[in-house]
């Protein structure tokens, strides 16, 4: 590796660095792959893999391997007991290899250079930041269209059955062979931390800052930092580190330190965790009584009384005025709108602090659904897919805004439910509007819209289906 760029070298580094500090016994591994039948000494070429490790014990069982024609198709779960089984796996994978539960060995196809790494590591403003690095090393096999409808009938006839190369690759998560001829093959490494921010058991109120952080059973928790920083604050009063405030208890198979900081003159104040020497999060806690939307402000100083805003959330008859004021109003409650210019794009692209992104399609008419509906899950689909094939593993969640009540769109409402689409309605729309001076925290919001879908439909937001 010492002849590869300084640069792409540091990836490795800080990843394999970070990750030191975060694994620990206990841990779940997650390894899913589709791979192409070889006949070298390896049993198959990697097309795109990924490895999460993460705190959390797998829910239902999710094994599989598929060995159908030239393709071979899998994903594992097992639990982790020593930290070194989980440096070797990250060894491996850091030069192009994965070894399977059974003991066959998949490996990306080699080039003339060395690996090529690429890491979540240098988002800087990122929000949630779990440790991601991607490994690369050569061009990908060839499928021929004969091939890849021949996988596709395999796989409709294989146990369990899939609907093709499109349905296991949505399920996995990875990218479809044959779709785009010059994605390069990865391996994806992902590592979820060992300890997290409890927003449920975070608080300020009258400056006194309630904070909860949960972690691993077996987490070393003296490698945790916390800072704050509060706003507008006492000058440097309100810039503290609190990680050794945090008093520990076993509570519900996890661990869980809290602490009562005093921060004088906060309205707001924000959390940066940290492991070892990588960020975990940054978020903002917000006292309810006493903080201050400079979104709104801004705002009121070129809308007096948000006249203008409430006639096209209201009483707007033009469609694009509506879309405008919906993503005005997502800027007041702290999300980042646009609205798009291309007509085969949808109405908003809208981002939250914590980096989901979010596809909305805005209707005044219940007669534009189906079509609406239709655009918003093609869209979903081309930008996920897009996202996964440039190593951005985000989920995208798309909501339908109607300007009418809830009452006038019940009878399509399980339908757009049905498909993965988050509903809002007049009343949804009013709610938001009321929270305006004081609202919660976008990714919190967006996460309990997902919760509400899933309970009420039983249908994801996104793919892919095995997230």
């Amino acid at each position: 590796m010492e002849d590869l760029p300084d640069e792409n070298v540091s990836h490795l580094k800080r990843f394999k660095a970070a990750a030191a500090a975060w694994v620990c016994d206990g841990y779940t591994l997650d390894v899913r792959f589709i791979a192409q039948k070889s006949d070298g000494k390896n049993d198959a070429i990697l097309w795109d893999a990924s490895i999460v490790l993460s705190p959390l014990p797998p829910k239902g069982d999710r094994n599989f391997f598929l060995e159908v024609d030239d393709v071979i198709v899998s994903q594992t779960q097992i639990r982790i007991d020593k930290i070194q089984d989980a440096e070797t796996i990250i060894e491996r994978a850091g030069v192009g290899f994965l070894t399977h539960a059974n003991g066959r060995t998949f490996v990306l196809p080699h080039a003339n250079r060395g690996p090529k790494y690429g890491s979540g590591l240098i988002d800087r403003q990122a929000w949630f930041s779990p440790l991601r690095l991607t490994v690369s090393l050569g061009p990908r096999g060839s499928f021929t269209p004969p091939v890849l409808s021949g996988i596709d009938d395999a796989l409709r006839l294989a146990e369990p059955p899939f609907d093709g190369l499109a349905d296991v690759a949505g399920w996995l998560g990875l990218r479809e062979p044959g779709t785009e001829p010059l994605t390069v093959p990865q391996i994806t490494c992902e590592i979820v931390p060992p300890a997290d921010i409890r927003f449920d058991q975070c608080s300020l109120t009258s400056d006194q800052l309630l904070v909860t952080v949960a972690a691993h059973p077996n987490f070393d928790t003296s490698t945790l930092r916390l800072a704050v920083r509060a706003v507008p604050g006492n000058f440097m009063l309100g810039r503290k580190q609190i990680a050794d405030r945090l008093e520990w208890k076993d509570e519900d198979g996890l661990r869980k330190g809290t602490a009562l900081v005093h921060l004088p003159d906060s309205d707001q104040v924000l959390l940066m965790l940290m492991i070892g020497n990588a960020t975990v999060r940054r978020t903002w806690i917000l006292d309810p009584t006493k903080a201050r939307n400079n979104r709104l402000l801004t705002v009121q100083h070129f809308d007096k009384e948000l006249k203008k805003l409430t006639d096209a959330l209201t009483t707007a008859a033009d469609g694009r005025l509506f879309e405008r004021g919906i993503a005005s109003l997502l800027f007041l409650l702290g999300f980042s709108p646009v609205l798009t210019l291309d007509n085969d794009a949808t109405d908003l692209i809208v981002a939250t602090p914590g980096g989901q992104l979010i596809l909305v399609e805005c209707t005044l008419k219940t007669a534009d659904f189906r079509n609406k509906a239709g655009k918003l899950v093609d869209r979903r689909g081309s930008l996920t897919k897009a996202l996964q094939e440039s190593g951005h593993a985000l989920n995208v969640v798309a909501v339908l805004v109607c300007g009418v009540p809830r009452d006038q769109v019940a009878a399509d409402a399980e339908d757009v439910r049905s498909l993965g689409i988050v509903l809002v309605s007049r009343e949804d729309i009013d709610a938001a509007f009321n929270q305006r001076r004081a609202p919660r925290n976008p990714d919190e919001l967006i996460q309990a819209a997902l919760e509400n879908l899933t309970n009420a439909s039983g249908a994801t937001a996104s793919p892919p289906e095995n997230a």
